[in-house]
């Protein structure tokens, strides 16, 4: 293998002359971290197409990919700032919405094109990023310092740095580990969004299911307790929590009997429509009411109203068909906006039915 060449003599800050000098070396000899390098120093001296030129020769993984990939859009945008780039920019952070250097460059292209307050906004929003991640544009320091803490036994120091980052986390098993420690700590709740977030990452793996199941458990458990111990309140949102995991009819009986003491007949009424929703009839019918509703919302030309009536049926049951409908209509009427909002929808409901599927075949009662 070839060695990279010398940069013979001293180019200062005269980058068309380096990259000049460097284009003349052989491909398998520029060296990945020299070219990146090359790329960031020419983005700081606003030299565009030496630094698109240059970072186009790099390849990265993991959160280094995601820095490459948003500081090739900065370097065309150096080249020439457009609207077109800056929506290029804007979809690879809704991608990676905690990606650090998509959101501080958003704001520096806002700026730089004088919409000072979505410039404002995004610097804002990148200062709340790193306030959680400790000032770091990477969340890896971060997570290996957890991981030492976890080692040693203090899980309490742990959960600090892993809990506010657990929304950028992607690793499964990492995230099992956490709602592990949370639900020891007990932390349930947000150790039922963590284990529902490494289901939807991997759902193959039975591990966040089986804690999904135990954590339900644990639930009925402490709610019986607190029966005991005459806290009605304590114990009704105790069952609620486990109803949200996984509702049963005999898990929604025993919580109407404590709401039925409470006096709230808001949530009995909520408890009774749930349980007819248990039954596949009533649930169809609910659904059809819904969509009829939906289109005469459509005929009438309030979409918003459409919407939520689509979103409704789709609570009950996420019908591709129903979906496709939704989205047909959000494209007739120019709305972009409400389609990704029933987008997002859509694929919880679906995330949710299959964690219901999957855990009234391991027997949750």
């Amino acid at each position: 293998m070839e060695e990279t060449p010398d940069l013979e003599g001293s180019f200062g800050l005269d980058l068309p002359k380096l990259a000049h000098h460097i284009r003349q070396w052989p491909l398998n000899v520029r060296d990945p971290e020299l070219m990146w390098a090359l790329g960031i120093v020419a983005l700081a001296e606003e030299e565009g197409r030496i630094a698109h030129w240059a970072l186009e020769h790099v390849q990265y993984e993991d959160e280094m990919e995601r820095d490459l990939v948003c500081f090739r859009i900065l370097a065309q945008a150096v080249r020439r700032l457009s609207p077109r780039v800056i929506d290029v920019q804007l979809r690879y952070l809704h991608k990676h919405p905690s990606h650090r250097y998509s959101c501080v460059n958003l704001g520096v292209m806002y700026k730089k094109t004088g919409d000072l307050g979505k410039a404002r906004v995004y610097f804002f929003r990148t200062l709340k990023l790193l306030e959680i991640s400790k000032g770091s544009y990477h969340i890896t320091p971060l997570l290996e310092e957890a991981v030492k803490l976890e080692e040693q036994g203090s899980v309490q120091k742990a959960l600090e740095i892993y809990t506010p980052l657990v929304s950028e986390i992607h690793d499964p098993g990492t995230l099992v580990r956490i709602a592990k420690m949370l639900t020891t700590t007990n932390e349930l709740e947000q150790a039922k969004t963590t284990y529902l977030r490494a289901h939807v990452l991997d759902k193959e793996d039975p591990s966040p299911l089986e804690g999904l199941k135990s954590l339900r458990s644990l639930l009925v458990h402490k709610a019986g307790v607190a029966l005991k111990d005459g806290e009605a309140a304590k114990t009704a949102l105790l069952l609620d929590e486990a109803i949200s995991i996984h509702a049963s009819d005999q898990l929604i009986e025993h919580a109407l009997n404590v709401y039925k003491d409470l006096g709230n007949t808001k949530r009995i009424r909520e408890l009774e429509a749930m349980r007819r929703m248990l039954d596949n009839t009533e649930k169809q019918k609910q659904v059809q009411r819904e969509l009829e509703e939906a289109e005469k919302h459509v005929s009438d030309g309030i979409i918003e109203e459409a919407m939520h009536c689509f979103k409704l049926a789709l609570s009950f049951s996420p019908d591709q068909q129903v979906f496709k409908r939704a989205l047909e209509v959000c494209e007739a009427n120019g709305r972009k906006d409400l389609a990704e909002g029933v987008t997002g929808w859509f694929r919880k409901q679906v995330e949710a039915a299959e964690i219901n599927q999957r855990l009234e075949k391991a027997g949750v009662d």
